[in-house]
């Protein structure tokens, strides 16, 4: 590419030249006071508010650092007195905050002997027209009110938001975790969040799992045993809650009142094949559930409701209910809104496999079916009590994304999921 080209790109593309960049990313870093940027289109203003986000998260990686430094005494990485890892690049914090925001930014720092300052850090970015953008430009995306972003880039609907409005929603929808929506569910989403915006009361619900037995694999990566029923939070409503004050933080902000619930799946003890699997009465699973969701509630960081499932319907009676008329819909092969057919449905159940056999050792594959198709029953009755009984729902799912359409039986409803942390689901 001809230097020419690459500075057509940068004009037309808004973007910020890399010897202005490596100005500001240095005043930052170093936490100066004010300069003039305006020659970049930065006000005093902005900088500051910038300033300000680079100097906090600058704070939290040396807060980070000292408390593992406690935990791991002795470490010959951490230098006592100082606030940083030794290899630790200087632009630490710049990196972490664009992160947040551009998915696939990921950087390495490189060091031994033939290894210059200049290669000491290696980055991995999104190009624009085929070139990196400077690290002004990806930083610029936490202040600019204009659609030069990301999600204006991949989606048509979010034009019908306020360009900030998309800019908050986009700290939620660029995480890594968080599973990138197709047009048609992100605009169900736009939707959801219009109604918010013209005064009504939006709810967001996430179903969760019992607190079943499992163990870390890896870092935030588990593998289910189903040896046991515990009475603390669960895989799933762990997940949910790492990200609820970012969610809350961001709803605040676009001027939306959400209300969460977080609902714990109390049918699964209605199944005497699961209470013999560990070995509780059903008197007792239920009790284990309401303990679970008292500790969920006392340990949330903002004010959720954590219901039993089904009291989200009136009671197990009615939920019983429910899920007859669905089984029976699904066994006549009556899939609804879910978009799946048949083969499709077989596709995920096969790919649960490896979980199911967990949960019955020794499971053979016409037991494997048997287990899902119990599960999506499930799934899809969840979907038609949330459609019916819940005003303005969104389902924020935590626990594996291939069964999100079962959710949409009744009607596609707004549906936002985390990516899967747990083996056994293809």
């Amino acid at each position: 590419m001809h230097y020419l080209d690459a500075r057509e790109i940068i004009a037309r593309n808004k973007l910020i030249p890399r010897r202005n960049s490596r100005l500001l990313i240095n005043a930052l870093v170093k936490d100066l006071d004010a300069h003039d940027f305006e020659r970049i289109g930065l006000s005093a203003e902005e900088y500051e508010n910038l300033r300000t986000l680079v100097r906090t998260r600058a704070a939290e990686i040396a807060q980070r650092r000292r408390e593992n430094s406690k935990r791991a005494i002795g470490d010959s990485r951490w230098s006592a007195g100082t606030d940083g890892w030794e290899g630790v690049p200087r632009n630490e914090a710049i990196y972490s905050l664009i992160r947040d925001r551009i998915p696939g930014f990921e950087w390495k720092v490189r060091s031994g002997p033939g290894v210059s300052n200049s290669e000491r850090v290696t980055i991995k970015m999104p190009l624009v027209e085929g070139i990196k953008p400077s690290l002004a430009s990806l930083l610029l995306l936490f202040l600019r009110d204009d659609t030069n972003s990301l999600l204006h880039e991949r989606y048509q609907c979010v034009y019908r938001l306020d360009a900030k409005i998309t800019r908050d929603l986009s700290r939620i929808l660029e995480r890594r975790d968080v599973a990138t929506p197709s047009e048609e569910e992100l605009d169900r989403v736009v939707q959801w969040l219009e109604r918010g915006l013209a005064g009504e009361q939006l709810t967001m619900v996430t179903p969760v799992c019992p607190d079943y037995e499992a163990k870390e694999v890896a870092s935030n990566l588990y593998r289910y045993t189903f040896d046991k029923l515990g009475s603390g939070i669960g895989v799933v409503a762990k997940r949910f809650l790492g990200i609820l004050p970012l969610l809350d933080e961001v709803f605040r902000s676009v001027g939306v009142d959400v209300r969460f619930i977080v609902a714990i799946g109390d049918f699964e003890g209605f199944s005497e094949e699961t209470l013999q699997r560990i070995g509780l009465s059903s008197d007792r699973f239920r009790n284990q559930l309401i303990e679970s969701q008292e500790s969920l509630a006392a340990n949330a960081p903002v004010e959720i409701q954590t219901p039993l499932f089904t009291d989200l319907c009136g009671g197990p009676a009615e939920w019983q209910n429910y899920l007859e008329i669905v089984k029976n819909r699904l066994a006549a092969g009556d899939f609804g809104e879910t978009g799946l057919d048949e083969e499709q449905l077989t596709a995920i159940a096969f790919s649960r496999k490896e979980l199911y056999r967990r949960w019955f050792p020794g499971a053979k594959d016409d037991k494997v079916r048997d287990i899902f198709s119990a599960q999506s029953a499930e799934y899809a009755t969840m979907g038609h009590v949330i459609a019916d009984r819940i005003v303005n729902p969104l389902i924020f799912g935590a626990d594996h994304l291939r069964m999100a359409p079962l959710f949409w039986h009744k009607r596609r409803l707004p549906t936002l999921y985390l990516r899967n942390n747990y083996l056994g689901v293809a």
